[in-house]
């Protein structure tokens, strides 16, 4: 995941995940995010439809990277959308088989995992030949988990690009990237106005926490 004129020269790539509208889309692409996220599911209150889309893809900016989200959907129905609407990655969220992942193209396909109790490294396992990169979310939306989770699964898969989410907010952000260093970070709700509707100050300010993190001393 690239990044459109964004100033980080160091930190994570960071993706805004949720976005349900096209002006909010607009303003947020141009702050410098690596990559937007459409969630392809009818429970979400953020919900979206292939052909709106399209046409506000065709609109974003050069490097910014569309990323969908689907969950337990038919894998033609996912590959469908994703050309349809010109996706730069594929990211599962429900309970899709190691097999289900097999059968979607691998550097494009991006798993996330709820993270309750109990869960570690093994639970990756199986996915990591299928998949490009791993997401770790919390179990209830909007909220964290134990970051202690995420830096042992990174150990465990150190050639696995890690997503960080789950109730990161421009609090806490700076000492999540300090404590797991992820690949990216993926936020939704905390920079929202309204669910689907991003405010662009809020992303701002997310970025300029991010950046303001020291490149680490080697």
């Amino acid at each position: 995941m690239g990044s459109a004129g964004s100033c980080r020269s160091f930190g994570p790539k960071v993706k805004i995940c949720g976005v349900s509208d096209r002006a909010s889309l607009k303003e947020v692409a141009r702050l410098g995010v690596d990559a937007v996220g459409f969630i392809f599911y009818d429970g979400s209150p953020r919900a979206v439809v292939g052909a709106q889309v399209k046409a506000w893809i065709e609109d974003m900016p050069p490097f910014v990277h569309a990323v969908g989200v689907f969950v337990d959907e038919k894998a033609s129905q996912v590959k469908k959308v994703a050309q349809l609407c010109g996706l730069s990655y594929i990211q599962l969220h429900g309970q899709e088989t190691p097999e289900y992942c097999a059968a979607l193209p691998k550097n494009r396909l991006i798993k996330a995992f709820r993270v309750k109790n109990g869960f570690g490294p093994d639970k990756i396992a199986p996915y990591v030949p299928h998949v490009g990169g791993i997401l770790l979310d919390s179990a209830a939306s909007g909220e964290g988990f134990d970051w202690r989770v995420a830096c042992a699964i990174r150990e465990a898969f150190p050639d696995m690009p890690l997503i960080l989410a789950g109730g990161l907010n421009v609090e806490n952000v700076e000492e999540a990237i300090r404590v797991v260093h992820p690949y990216a970070v993926d936020v939704s709700s905390s920079v929202e106005t309204t669910p689907g509707v991003k405010d662009p100050a809020k992303v701002q300010e997310l970025l300029h926490r991010i950046a303001s993190i020291p490149s680490p001393v080697h």
